[in-house]
């Protein structure tokens, strides 16, 4: 049974930064909780790629600016664009 403590507002864990340091964890982190013995380790790993209204997200902890995202929406369109004059040259 796994539970994680955002989900219980009332608690809080206090790790240490020096252990923090080691395991590769930002004071923020949420971490998993296990019953039957205690495992530090990110969870944001597990959740970077989630649905989320219909649309899957992906979470990499960086911005991307807009001039990004519209390069790469017309980079698609324009393979797509291609592919599908290129598909019906050969009908």
């Amino acid at each position: 049974m796994k539970d994680s403590p955002s989900r219980r507002a009332t608690k809080r864990t206090v790790i240490d930064q020096s252990v923090l340091g080691r395991l590769g964890l930002d004071p923020n982190d949420v971490i998993a909780i296990e019953q039957e013995c205690i495992m530090l380790r990110p969870v944001t790993g597990s959740e970077r790629l989630s649905e989320e209204q219909g649309v899957w997200t992906l979470r990499t902890g960086q911005p991307i600016s807009a001039a990004t995202t519209d390069g790469l929406l017309w980079q698609i369109r324009h393979e797509r664009d291609s592919a599908n004059l290129k598909s019906g040259d050969k009908d």
